[in-house]
């Protein structure tokens, strides 16, 4: 994709509006959990698959 498609992509896209972050201790794993929100509509998993660490965390964007 070159540098003038990019741009036309991203004024596109939504801003932003808010990011919430919290450490939180978990009685299941994080699938498990995370499989709770799968059927809602703008649900996104982000799974690590490495011990760098840049990259030793989950991410779970629900309820856009």
């Amino acid at each position: 994709m070159n540098h003038l498609k990019m741009d036309g992509l991203i004024k596109h896209l939504p801003l932003l509006k808010q990011v919430h972050q919290e450490i939180i201790e978990l009685d299941r794993s994080f699938e498990q959990i995370a499989s709770s929100f799968a059927d809602d509509t703008g649900t996104v998993l982000l799974l690590s698959g490495s011990n760098l660490d840049c990259s030793q965390y989950h991410i779970l964007a629900v309820k856009p």
